[in-house]
């Protein structure tokens, strides 16, 4: 099960994620951070799956070897020269490069991101690294037009190994 946290709209700053530098980004001057504040998402759930084991008439459950991280799933608010939704395009894009780029190993497409959550002070309270992410889906980006003001708004979700949460106190 996942934790959802839906924030207000106008208050995009308290729930973040920043990503390293791209894998798209070839140049030093290009090598900055990428910060997407984001406006609803789930922290992903984390699964232990069990065996039934049966001995002399009684059923144990056992923990497998193995914990299975859900995937991340977010939307945000697409800004106005659609900078943060081209990056991620142009990374799903150079993962799946089969024109001109067609052996790149995996540490090369890979990054991991850091989820931030603040609180009503403004003060980080938790922040969740994902590690070796990276896009599996870009959904559409849906056009609207409210109270006199145009968003545009997508999601993306993000395919990673394990994630480490650290509570800040």
């Amino acid at each position: 099960m996942s934790n959802t946290y839906n924030l207000d709209k106008s208050q995009s700053d308290k729930f973040t994620i920043i990503f390293p530098k791209f894998p798209v980004m070839d140049y030093l001057s290009e090598a900055r951070e990428f910060s997407l504040n984001i406006f609803t998402t789930a922290i992903p759930g984390v699964n232990l799956p069990s065996d039934e084991e049966h001995w002399q008439g009684a059923k144990h459950n056992r923990p497998k070897d193995n914990i299975d991280f859900e995937n991340f799933t977010t939307s945000f608010v697409v800004d106005e020269n659609w900078d943060n939704w081209y990056f991620l395009f142009s990374w799903m894009i150079y993962i799946n490069n089969n024109r001109d780029n067609f052996a790149s190993m995996k540490k090369d497409l890979i990054i991991n991101p850091n989820i931030i959550i603040k609180n009503n002070f403004f003060e980080t309270v938790l922040k969740v690294t994902l590690y070796n992410a990276f896009p599996s889906n870009l959904s559409e980006v849906i056009l609207n037009y409210r109270e006199g003001n145009a968003i545009l708004e997508s999601s993306f979700t993000l395919l990673y190994d394990y994630y480490v949460p650290e509570k800040k106190l």
